[in-house]
C-alpha cells in the first residue's frame, strides 16, 4: 500500500511539473509545425547590441524558382535589407539577400539553401556553400529574453569571416541571437533579444 502510495504521488508530481513547464514556456501547439512561422503580417521587435531595436517583418510573397516564398524585410538603424524564405520539408530555405548585410553584398542564390534544419537532432552539421556550416548544438534549450521563456533550437553558423549562434523558438522564430563578423581585420560584435512579436498564424 505504501508503495503504491510513493509512486502515485511522484506520478502526480511529474504531472504537476509537465504542466507547470508547459505554462512557463510558449509553445503553440496549434501552430503549423515549423522553425520559423512565415505569413504576411508576422512581425518581430529585437534589442539589439549595436542598435536599439532591430526589426523583422514578413512584408509580402513573391514567384521564385516555381515556389510562393516570403519577402522578409530585416532593418535596424544602421542597416536594411531583404531575405526570401520558405518552409519546406527539411526545414527552412534561403532563395537569397537583397541589399547589405553586416558590410558585406549578397544576391539571389542560384538554388535554395536549407538554412535552419527542423526538424533535426543534436550534433548534425550540414554545409550551406561557401565555407559556411551549420550545427545543431541542441534541440531543447531553455531561453530567457524580454518577450518571456521559449523552448528552443540552439544552431551554430560558422562562415570564413565570423559566426553566429542562433536560438530558434519553433512556430515563434529567432528569441535570441549573438555573434561576430571580422571586417578588415577587427571584428564586429552583435546581439539580438527578442522584445515583442505577433503571428498572423
Amino acid at each position: 500500500m505504501k508503495k503504491n502510495t510513493i509512486i502515485g504521488i511522484a506520478i502526480l508530481l511529474l504531472l504537476i511539473e509537465c504542466w507547470n513547464y508547459e505554462l512557463k514556456y510558449r509553445i503553440d501547439k496549434k501552430a503549423e509545425n515549423v522553425v520559423w512561422p512565415l505569413a504576411v503580417g508576422n512581425n518581430w521587435v529585437y534589442h539589439g547590441y549595436q542598435s536599439p531595436e532591430y526589426y523583422i517583418e514578413v512584408i509580402k510573397t513573391e514567384k521564385l524558382k516555381g515556389d510562393e516564398v516570403y519577402i522578409v524585410d530585416i532593418s535596424s538603424k544602421s542597416e536594411h535589407y531583404y531575405q526570401h524564405f520558405k518552409n519546406k520539408e527539411g526545414g527552412l530555405f534561403s532563395y537569397g539577400v537583397l541589399g547589405r548585410q553586416f558590410f558585406l553584398e549578397y544576391g539571389m542564390f542560384a538554388s535554395p539553401v536549407l538554412v535552419f534544419k527542423y526538424p533535426g537532432i543534436a550534433g548534425e552539421s550540414y554545409e550551406l556553400g561557401k565555407g559556411e556550416r551549420m550545427t545543431i548544438k541542441s534541440t531543447n534549450e531553455k531561453v530567457t529574453v524580454p518577450a518571456g521563456s521559449f523552448r528552443c533550437y540552439k544552431y551554430y553558423y560558422e562562415r570564413p569571416n565570423g559566426y553566429s549562434v542562433v536560438w530558434q523558438a519553433p512556430n515563434i522564430g529567432i528569441v535570441k541571437e549573438f555573434g561576430s563578423v571580422s571586417l578588415e581585420g577587427t571584428d564586429h560584435y552583435y546581439r539580438l533579444l527578442l522584445k515583442s512579436y505577433n503571428l498572423n498564424n
